[in-house]
């Protein structure tokens, strides 16, 4: 008999951990598990790449566009789903079925929702970031509703450290499974070559949503250095609601014909393939798929310290590692690299050797092990 296994998910839009999420299911055994997809809006790019098996459920559809009236019903059904999230009953009314799993993907309301059911018979809850530099539960809920989990899946070891500095009691039932990363698949896709404008190409992925991604740091560190007479092209693949700042800050410091943010894209790896250098100028991340994603196509890393990059590149062992929130040290750090072709070749070829402890296999193995004990 298949196993049923629910998985609950804010959204599928294209961050690293819905991608990571997607992933999985795609490579989880249809003859061993019934699994049911439960979003809490049904949004996201990635909403095409499921699984034909995988059934969908959501609590809020997509917000309509054209008229009021369609205006006006979508608000009251987004009360209807705030009430949801704080009513512990009135959501085992709406999802009352019986699983042997259950896996909140992503820290929040997902776990929180969770944390909330009766029906599956295991819970499990997955967290991608640093807790101690990035919450979105008030602190209180966070620690019960962790400790109503079976099961705590971190995503990196300082991960980990940061769930047990905030909540020790989760000791016992706490691990840690790193993302699975498909390296045959993304060697595939990234045959191909891109580069964009002229020069050097430093690339940079994420979502332009809020400050993680410290994208606005990056500009100003690449501001600096083309104020300095360097000539290279950054490249940033992203959407989200700070692209109208961040391309105003680009026409306002005569950046134009040294950036361009191309938006979100299906397959990143032909850039990523043309790009020179890698970098990441996140505050907080917890396990940075598309860095490792970068080693895996041998690129030269430079990444700000903090938690899921530090322990990625091993300390700055395998990639070139600057302080979170320095401007200047970004900037210098770049400059370094573009300017040193046998430093970024020593970057590249560590990559390269580093991205083999990533194993897909183990990590699937790690996954499907979880569900079945």
């Amino acid at each position: 008999m298949k196993k049923k296994v629910l998985f609950l998910m804010e959204t599928l839009e294209g961050g690293g951990a819905e991608k990571v999420l997607v992933n999985i299911l795609n490579h989880l055994d249809e003859a061993k598990y019934e699994i049911t997809l439960l979003l809490l809006r049904y949004e996201g790019v990635y909403l095409s790449t499921l699984p034909s098996y995988i059934k969908v459920k959501y609590l809020l559809g997509p917000e309509p566009t054209g008229f009021l009236r369609r205006g006006i019903i979508y608000s009251l059904k987004k009360r209807w789903y705030s009430l949801i999230l704080a009513k512990a009953w009135l959501a085992n009314v709406l999802i009352p079925d019986y699983f042997d799993v259950g896996v909140s993907f992503l820290e929040g309301d997902a776990s929180l929702l969770l944390s909330y059911l009766n029906g599956p018979r295991k819970k499990i809850a997955w967290v991608h970031i640093d807790l101690e530099r990035h919450h979105t539960l008030p602190r209180a809920v966070e620690k019960v509703v962790y400790e109503k989990m079976d099961e705590v899946v971190c995503v990196s070891e300082g991960v980990k450290q940061s769930v047990l500095n905030l909540h020790p009691a989760l000791e016992s039932n706490i691990s840690v499974i790193y993302n699975p990363i498909d390296t045959s698949y993304i060697a595939a896709k990234g045959k191909e070559s891109i580069k964009v404008g002229d020069g050097l190409n430093v690339l940079a992925i994420g979502r332009l949503l809020n400050s993680q991604k410290a994208f606005d740091l990056l500009l100003a560190a690449h501001r600096q250095n083309i104020a300095a007479g360097m000539n290279y092209h950054l490249t940033i693949l992203g959407e989200g609601s700070d692209r109208v700042a961040l391309e105003k800050y680009i026409q306002e410091h005569q950046l134009s014909d040294h950036t361009s943010l191309l938006g979100f894209q299906d397959n990143p790896y032909p850039y990523i393939t043309g790009s020179d250098l890698f970098v990441m100028s996140s505050r907080y991340e917890g396990y940075p798929v598309v860095l490792v994603e970068a080693m895996t196509l041998g690129k030269a890393i430079i990444s700000t310290a903090c938690t899921g990059p530090k322990e990625a590149l091993n300390d700055g062992e395998f990639g070139y590692l600057v302080p979170i929130n320095d401007v200047q040290a970004l900037a210098k750090g770049i400059k370094i690299l573009l300017e040193d072709q046998g430093i970024r070749e020593r970057y590249a070829n560590l990559s390269r050797h580093r991205a083999d402890i990533f194993s897909f296999k183990r990590s699937m193995n790690d996954v499907e092990h979880l569900l079945d004990t």
